[in-house]
């Protein structure tokens, strides 16, 4: 199941999200497991742990916690918009 914004997400019933959750988290694991076996570049899990960690703030109708990570991540957006700019 896929979800076009957050609050579609957010709006699920819990079975859903918690599915959505463990299929994210396997994904991760194998990102993970690729990075050590130098199938995947350093880091490349990470972005996707973030998401997750944003994901089940949501899960868990937890705004502070959601809000606290999106604004740690702003700056970062910000220069990924940027380079894409740049890029183009």
């Amino acid at each position: 199941m896929s979800y076009p914004d957050f609050d579609s997400f957010g709006n699920a019933n819990e079975a859903e999200k918690t599915d959505y959750l463990q299929k994210l988290g396997n994904m991760i694991e194998k990102m993970a497991s690729d990075e050590l076996m130098d199938k995947a570049p350093e880091g490349t899990s990470r972005g996707a742990m973030l998401i997750q960690l944003y994901l089940s703030a949501i899960a868990q109708n937890n705004g502070s916690t959601a809000n606290r990570i999106a604004d740690a991540l702003e700056p970062f957006n910000r220069m990924a918009h940027e380079m894409r700019g740049n890029a183009i």
